[in-house]
């Protein structure tokens, strides 16, 4: 069996709400309404160490996410929304959830240790 290292390691979810994008907008960027639904306000620093920080954002559009655990500053995982309008006045959503980039172990068995041997 053969293992392709480019499989999507990504969720989505897409759906319409019944609200106007300005409002959806708002749940998804002012901290407040973000930690009911989230659990955890971005840039607040919990005592089990995971962090969740804004990383970039299209006003009205799109906003980025970075979940960290504390031990490193490379996220390990990244939430995207997207928002745009849909029709009588509701929201077409998504919310992709992605992995982060994968860290390599020290103890790798890489080239560098495989010649120490």
């Amino acid at each position: 069996m053969t293992v392709s290292e480019d499989v999507s390691r990504e969720i989505v979810c897409e759906c319409e709400l019944d609200a106007p994008p300005e409002t959806v907008w708002r749940a998804v960027t002012i901290p407040e309404f973000l930690e009911e639904w989230m659990g955890i306000r971005p840039d607040e620093n919990r005592d089990d160490d995971i962090s969740c920080e804004i990383i970039d954002q299209s006003p009205g559009s799109q906003v980025r996410f970075a979940w960290h655990d504390g031990r490193t500053d490379v996220p390990y995982s990244v939430v995207t929304i997207d928002i745009e309008p849909a029709l009588e006045n509701r929201t077409r959503f998504r919310l992709s959830h992605s992995e982060g980039p994968r860290m390599r172990a020290a103890n790798d068995n890489g080239p560098a240790l495989r010649l120490a041997a």
